[in-house]
């Protein structure tokens, strides 16, 4: 999706739960993309996302066309084992080296998902250090921050501590 945000202004993202299921939506105004077109985004790309939300029992659908924005949208099953074992209070780390966008996505976590504690870090070794220090039920983590490789981190942090659920993602430059 980083090709995808390139020329977008505006990036909006919305989180629902209802009728069973949560549904994660994220609509730009850059340069569109098409579910037809090819992925060259590896594990992180379109067949990737497509992967993991089936993986959960649930589904991906993309819209968009170039020139024209895109808009991602998943929707998973909340009854998902993987997502019962979740605490009434959810714990969320935000791992990002911009403050800004880690402050915007705690306060949209916050408001969202009543009851979430939101914690973040700025670098790979915060991450890790946080991780040993607390338990946190998400990481949510930008896999280009500086310094030490994001992916190298979601490696480490699946062998730390399997049972936390990870994000990874990357942001248009």
């Amino acid at each position: 999706m980083r090709r995808t945000m390139r020329n977008a202004t505006e990036v909006n993202v919305r989180l629902d739960a209802e009728d069973g299921h949560l549904t994660l939506e994220v609509h730009d105004n850059g340069g569109g993309v098409s579910e037809e077109q090819p992925s060259a985004g590896g594990p992180l790309g379109i067949l990737g996302m497509r992967e993991r939300a089936r993986l959960l029992g649930g589904e991906l659908a993309i819209a968009g066309a170039l020139g024209a924005g895109t808009t991602v949208k998943v929707r998973i099953p909340e009854t998902h084992p993987t997502l019962s074992k979740v605490r009434q209070v959810i714990r969320i780390l935000i791992a990002d080296d911009h403050p800004i966008l880690r402050s915007g996505l705690k306060e949209i976590l916050v408001r969202e998902l009543k009851g979430a504690t939101c914690g973040e870090a700025g670098n790979a070794q915060h991450v890790l250090s946080e991780v040993h220090r607390e338990h946190w039920d998400l990481v949510i983590l930008d896999v280009t921050m500086s310094g030490r490789s994001g992916l190298d981190v979601l490696r480490e942090l699946r062998r730390l501590r399997p049972q936390t659920a990870r994000v990874g993602f990357e942001r248009a430059s």
